[in-house]
């Protein structure tokens, strides 16, 4: 009797373990957005456009996931603007990417710079004026 309850204790612990394996797979499938990596341990599946945030780690910025898509950007002919005229123009997103939901702190540089001896001689980088 006791050897047919120990079968049937590891019939349910594999049917168990098995269950509990493939509900892990179907569930990394059913991702229906962005599938994120958060550290070393941690995944999880972000709609893009919802946003949701993630930070990499403690120190990091707070991420959102900007969706695929197109758009018009810039001022409609008939538009008042406060600066020089931008016209419109078409602006088309392939994939989604994710960007920081807010403006990077100088404690978050300071993170980045600390984890990855990034070089900040030089000064600030500047872009030349398109005419």
């Amino acid at each position: 009797m006791e050897q047919k309850a120990n079968l049937a204790l590891a019939r349910l612990t594999v049917a168990w373990v098995i269950g509990v394996l493939s509900i892990g797979a179907a569930a990394a499938q059913r991702c229906d957005g962005v599938e994120v990596e958060i550290g070393a341990s941690e995944r999880r599946c972000l709609k893009p456009g919802a946003g949701q945030s993630y930070r990499d780690c403690p120190d990091c910025p707070e991420m959102v996931v900007i969706p695929a898509g197109s758009f018009r950007m810039g001022a409609r002919p008939d538009e008042e603007v406060a600066t020089g005229r931008e016209d419109q123009m078409p602006v088309s997103i392939a994939k989604p990417f994710a960007v920081g939901r807010f403006a990077v702190t100088r404690g978050e540089f300071a993170a980045f710079v600390a984890a990855t001896g990034h070089n900040t001689d030089g000064g600030c980088y500047r872009c030349p004026s398109v005419s």
